[in-house]
């Protein structure tokens, strides 16, 4: 079963949800030293969640 992100009105393919978990997995060993969601907070705790709102996004740019 694939995976996206739906951006209103638009859906966007991602892929499976190994995939999706496997990407993830390598944003946190490589960028995050295994620590998920120590660097980058919103796309690895709200968006792997299932749900990034938009007014969380105005505090990402930070």
């Amino acid at each position: 079963m694939a995976v996206g992100i739906f951006v209103e009105p638009d859906f966007y393919t991602i892929g499976t949800g190994n995939f999706l978990f496997c990407f993830f997995s390598n944003i946190a060993y490589h960028l995050e030293n295994g620590q998920w969601g120590n660097r980058f907070p919103y796309l690895m705790k709200h968006l792997y969640d299932g749900l990034l709102e938009k007014t969380i996004c105005k505090e990402c740019n930070r």
